[in-house]
């Protein structure tokens, strides 16, 4: 039987063993080397290195050609990375609201 790769009582530590910890891999079988890879590029957290809808699509894990959806523009999506790539200054506490991942509407 499997269990979830981040157990915790506490909220606070879950967070933290999610953020800070790579998953495991999944157990080695033949073949299974393009299903972690894919699983790899799907869970990395640096959301500028994850694979996207391109990537997923084209993945060698898949035995036949995808096609990719018409997909909506995501502006939001797009603005967060770019303010990632800016440098932060001052306290955490200065840091505005677009710069987290939740925004004060959301985080109610």
């Amino acid at each position: 039987m499997s269990h979830p790769p981040f157990v915790s009582s506490s909220f606070q530590t879950l967070v933290t063993a999610i953020l800070g910890t790579d998953p495991p891999p999944i157990p080695a079988s033949p073949g299974s080397e393009a299903l972690q890879d894919l699983l790899d590029g799907l869970l990395e957290k640096d959301p500028r290195k994850r694979l996207g809808w391109e990537g997923l699509v084209a993945h060698p894990f898949w035995q036949f050609k995808l096609q990719l959806p018409s997909m909506p523009l995501e502006p939001e999506f797009e603005r967060f990375l770019a303010q990632q790539d800016a440098p932060l200054t001052g306290d955490a506490a200065e840091v505005p609201a677009e710069r987290t991942l939740l925004s004060p509407s959301k985080a109610a």
